[in-house]
């Protein structure tokens, strides 16, 4: 399906559920609800699920300008309005869809009943000498590659950009808005957070590790953390049962 949401056509799934929870899903960096969509299907059986593909990403539009995280939190809410989503009983955030989620309720753009934070970034400063290093190749990827031929820039960028383990290849026509966003640090936002919170992480996740739900952990009260065992940052994806089952658990 499709709509017009801030002069950006933006793509979105929806799955109507077997009771009437509204569950809104929101996906990570260089994702989809195209590659989440078993996921989706799996949720269906706790209620109606609405997941957009976020601006630049899936075959949702690309945004005229460098975004933030509010920027996308206001996107978010202004999605919401246009389909006439006027009552969230669940956000279930990943990765970066879960930094997104922290921002709009901590900034009052979105208000939901509970909220699902699986393999949520938006914790900085904890490898401070990777976070400068990707700053670095940033710029010197631009400076040595730009005398050079197409294909060639795009290999070596790659080579750089890899090296540092970084998503912006991902969505390399993105790469201001995600050093914007991975410039973020969101323990501030999470302590504003009032509702009833679950984050979920994969024990073995090297992208947003379990550390970072234990900082969240203690930065949202009330919050509850599951670190599951024998999977990575796609913990939906590595053991589907187990975090199916903690979904409906906290949802009831």
């Amino acid at each position: 399906m499709h709509v017009i949401v801030d002069d950006l056509l933006i793509n979105y799934q929806t799955r109507v559920g077997k009771n009437s929870l509204n569950i809104l899903f929101l996906h990570g960096w260089g994702d989809s609800s195209k590659g989440q969509h078993k996921f989706l299907d799996s949720l269906s059986a706790l209620g109606n699920v609405i997941a957009p593909d976020l601006p630049g990403f899936g075959d949702s539009q690309a945004m005229s300008r460098d975004f933030s995280l509010l920027d996308y939190a206001k996107f978010v809410s202004s999605f919401c309005s246009k389909i006439n989503l006027k009552h969230i009983d669940l956000i279930i955030g990943h990765s970066n869809g879960a930094s997104i989620a922290i921002k709009a309720i901590a900034n009052h753009e979105l208000q939901a009943k509970k909220l699902i934070l699986i393999g949520a970034a938006g914790i900085r400063g904890t490898n401070k000498s990777k976070n400068s290093l990707l700053k670095v190749v940033t710029k010197t990827g631009k400076v040595i590659s730009s005398p050079l031929p197409i294909g060639i820039k795009s290999r070596l960028r790659s080579k750089l950009y890899s090296s540092v383990g970084s998503d912006m290849l991902l969505s390399e026509n993105l790469q201001e808005t995600f050093k914007n966003i991975v410039s973020e640090d969101l323990r501030g936002d999470a302590r504003k957070i009032n509702i009833p919170s679950l984050l979920i992480y994969g024990e073995q996740d090297r992208s947003t590790p379990p550390k970072f739900g234990m900082i969240y952990h203690e930065a949202i009260q009330g919050s509850s953390l599951e670190i599951i065992g024998s999977a990575g940052h796609f913990v939906q994806f590595d053991q589907p049962e187990i975090t199916l089952n903690l979904i409906k658990d906290f949802s009831k």
